[in-house]
């Protein structure tokens, strides 16, 4: 399963004919399929779904369990779901996905802190944070403290990603999650030593990991108004890899 709106989909791969075959197939079969999410109809409160020429409709209690994801955030985006019904005479089927996000969620909750997942950033949060969809609309919430080891007083999340990047993330921790988030994501690699290391380093001489500034003084003001490691900085150690390390004024 992947992010909403990452399925491939092409409706002018195959006929209406081979298409109502497909259907009545992935129906016996209870196999999900592709469709595509044309429009949500506020009136009648169903989402019409376009599966290579035939007609779909997927009503309201059908759409999603997610509370925190709308019907209207789906239109205009590949969907993976299930037949229900089909009327031959009228090229219409009957749809649903809430089957679709339960094994989703599930896929998610059985995923182990550790472990390396693909998400799509879906929302930036007070400059400080990020929501990614792992899993049809299931998301990650991913701090700023866990994309950068720069103090989170001189830098926003916006600075290092962007609101439809498809990124590759560490599930972190299952706790602290926000807004309904289903797991913490982490862009850092936190069973290296060395970065075991920098974290008691910040702890010591910051009292909170990634806030405070230079012991010597020698720093210059955050946006939040404390004091920051300004450089120069040492290279970056060989097991981080490329960048920058400490500043000179910390070690």
């Amino acid at each position: 399963m992947r992010p909403l709106g990452l399925y491939k989909y092409n409706a002018e791969e195959m006929d209406i004919n081979e298409a109502i075959k497909k259907l009545e197939e992935a129906r016996q079969t209870h196999e999900p399929i592709v469709g595509y999410a044309k429009e949500y109809d506020e009136e009648r409160k169903q989402l019409l779904i376009d599966y290579h020429g035939v007609a779909g409709y997927m009503r309201n209690g059908y759409i999603t369990i997610n509370p925190h994801l709308k019907p209207c955030e789906i239109v205009g985006k590949t969907v993976l779901m299930r037949v229900t019904k089909i009327y031959v005479e009228n090229m219409e089927f009957i749809c649903e996905r809430t089957s679709v996000e339960a094994e989703a969620r599930e896929a998610i909750e059985e995923l182990p802190v550790g472990a390396f997942v693909d998400g799509m950033v879906t929302r930036l949060w007070n400059n400080a944070s990020a929501f990614v969809d792992l899993m049809e609309g299931h998301c990650g919430y991913l701090p700023l403290s866990r994309v950068t080891r720069l103090p989170t007083t001189c830098c926003t999340i916006d600075e290092f990603i962007h609101e439809g990047e498809l990124l590759h993330f560490c599930i972190f921790n299952r706790r602290n999650v926000e807004k309904g988030a289903r797991v913490v994501l982490s862009f850092l690699e936190f069973d290296k030593p060395w970065e075991q290391e920098w974290d008691k380093l910040n702890l010591h001489k910051y009292g909170t990991s990634g806030a405070g500034g230079c012991p010597d003084g020698n720093g210059v003001a955050g946006k939040t108004g404390g004091r920051v490691p300004c450089g120069p900085f040492l290279p970056a150690p060989p097991e981080r890899g490329p960048g920058r390390g400490l500043c000179v004024h910390c070690v």
